[in-house]
């Protein structure tokens, strides 16, 4: 299962808005599900580098609107950001997950146009054989990312 992580390109994005003001930061990301012990995303992996979304049955990926379905707080030692509960109809869908991604669609270094870029990912609580049920939920709070100190 996947640790949860801002990816590379999360952190691009997170420097060039935040930081240097390069980048509109943008209102919305999209949320899905994958199999990353077959996809074994790393830090420097994107969005294209996930194989195992699943592609049949009724399943598709959810927007997120990020100024409205996500909320930051404060742990006592970390700030992180979640988004609120989220449901894929996976009627007639097949294959098994046990991770989720959050991508959001900007143009990064190398791109001449806005592209589906990995912002963060994060494991599930186990595997799912999407085969056996029909609504996949992701409670609320459950997908979210840490910002936390490199304290090295």
């Amino acid at each position: 299962m996947a640790t949860t992580q801002i990816h590379k390109t999360g952190a691009e994005y997170l420097i060039k808005t935040v930081v240097t003001g390069e980048i509109t930061r943008v209102t919305t990301a999209t949320i899905g599900l994958f199999n990353d012990s077959t996809d074994s995303l790393t830090h420097s992996s994107d969005y294209s580098d996930i194989t195992t979304e699943p592609s049949d049955g009724n399943y598709n990926s959810n927007t997120v609107d990020l100024d409205n379905d996500t909320t930051s707080t404060d742990d006592g030692t970390n700030w992180l950001a979640t988004i609120g509960q989220e449901e894929f109809d996976v009627t007639n869908t097949t294959g098994t997950v046990d991770s989720y991604y959050v991508t959001i669609t900007v143009q990064l270094s190398g791109d001449g146009s806005p592209v589906q870029h990995l912002f963060w990912t994060g494991g599930l609580d186990q595997s799912y054989d999407l085969s056996q049920i029909d609504t996949f939920r992701i409670n609320a709070d459950t997908a979210g990312v840490k910002v936390i100190p490199d304290t090295a």
